[in-house]
């Protein structure tokens, strides 16, 4: 936060109204004109619940009537799952197979179960349809594409996260 006025003003942070929230920073009587004001935010809890997400406001306060309300936000940790969504495997002969292999990674917070639907696909082979991949983990799994008549193939897979 900065002070962009021409004058030093007097800036008053009013602390968010659940304890689950809390706000530090340095206080001055007052801030000088351009001088910035570093906030920290963080959250803590011990009991997540059934909630989807935890909500506070940060109020500022300054000279002149200004107030500005922050909304804060803190959601559950989960999963983040990253892959590469297209495979390209070049040309591929009829009755000769080509492995390609697929790097999922979580890097979220929680695990997250996984599941491959090949529905449809004969030609296409994965070591493993269903897995589990724990926080900051990755998972490499490998697929077999084996050709059955000439031409372009096109396919998807579908990739189901539990969490």
């Amino acid at each position: 936060m900065r002070n962009l006025t021409k004058k030093p003003r007097r800036i008053r942070i009013g602390q968010p109204k659940t304890s689950n929230f809390r706000c530090d920073y340095d206080m001055v009587e007052a801030r000088a004109a351009g001088i910035p004001m570093k906030l920290v935010v963080s959250f803590e809890t011990s009991d997540l619940g059934e909630r989807e997400f935890f909500y506070d406001q940060l109020i500022i306060k300054s000279g002149d009537n200004f107030r500005e309300e922050i909304n804060l936000y803190a959601y559950k940790p989960s999963p983040v799952i990253v892959f590469e969504p297209f495979i390209n495997l070049g040309f591929v002969q009829i009755g000769e197979s080509k492995v390609h292999k697929i790097l999922f990674k979580n890097e979220g917070m929680r695990e997250d179960k996984i599941t491959l639907k090949l529905e449809g696909l004969e030609s296409v082979q994965v070591n493993e349809t269903y897995f589990s991949i724990p926080p900051k983990k990755s998972k490499e799994i490998t697929m077999t594409y084996t050709p059955r008549e000439a031409g372009i193939f096109r396919g998807t897979i579908e990739v189901d996260c539990s969490g």
